[in-house]
């Protein structure tokens, strides 16, 4: 049985290149994955041209490296909406409780000591 590296070396030999299959995710366009020589950790959506982060899901040999396919379709205009709602009101929600925080007595700031019908 013939180790990775020599089988490596011998494809190396007959004409194959190693390569990194990849993938990314564009809300807007979709997801999408291409052979490539490298994996790098952003790339460019190949629809809009948006950095995306790119993910490298598998490492072979091909004689080739492919052109990029899609193998997601992009999130609809509904969904995309909601996706941002929601984004908006967790920030709400963050903001809401930095100011709360911020609004307590804190004794170590030098705050006035409320009376406790005073605290909320």
């Amino acid at each position: 049985m013939q180790s990775f590296t020599s089988l490596e070396l011998e494809l190396l030999k007959s004409g194959y290149v190693r390569i990194a299959y990849v993938e990314l995710y564009c809300p807007r366009d979709g997801g999408w994955r291409c052979a490539t020589l490298e994996a790098p950790l952003t790339m460019g959506c190949p629809h809009c041209g948006l950095v995306r982060r790119a993910t490298a899901i598998a490492l072979g040999f091909t004689r080739s490296p492919g052109q990029w396919e899609r193998w997601e379709s992009p999130l609809s205009p509904h969904a995309l909406s909601f996706l941002h709602s929601s984004i908006d009101e967790a920030e709400r929600f963050r903001n809401e409780r930095k100011r709360r925080y911020h609004e307590r007595p804190h004794f170590n700031r030098g705050s006035k000591i409320l009376e406790a019908s005073a605290i909320p």
